[in-house]
C-alpha cells in the first residue's frame, strides 16, 4: 500500500495510490471505518465514504448511468403530471 506525502506550506497532505484505496476498502467492510481510520492513521472516516462512494460511481458502466438518469427523466415526468393534475383538481 502505497502514499505519498506533500508538504505544502505549513501543512502535509497524503496522496493515496489506488491499491491503498481499494485495501483500505476492503478492511473497511471488515473492521468498520474506525478501526480502519486509526489503524490506517487517516484523519477524517469520511474520507474513507469518499473512497467507497467513488469507486462505487466508477463501477457503473456508462449505460448504467444512463439507464439512471431516464429513470429520474422519467419519475420527474410523473411528478410534474401529478402536481398539475392535483392543481387542476383543486
Amino acid at each position: 500500500m502505497k502514499s505519498k506525502q506533500v508538504t505544502q506550506g505549513k501543512s502535509t497532505k497524503r496522496y493515496h495510490s489506488a491499491e491503498f484505496k481499494d485495501q483500505a476498502l476492503m478492511r473497511m467492510e471488515q473492521e468498520g471505518a474506525a478501526a480502519t481510520a486509526r489503524v490506517l492513521e487517516l484523519k477524517p472516516t469520511q474520507q474513507l465514504y469518499a473512497w467507497r462512494s467513488a469507486k462505487k460511481l466508477r463501477g457503473q458502466t456508462s449505460e448504467e448511468q444512463r439507464l439512471m438518469q431516464s429513470d429520474y427523466a422519467r419519475l420527474k415526468r410523473i411528478e410534474v403530471a401529478q402536481a398539475d393534475r392535483v392543481s387542476r383538481d383543486t
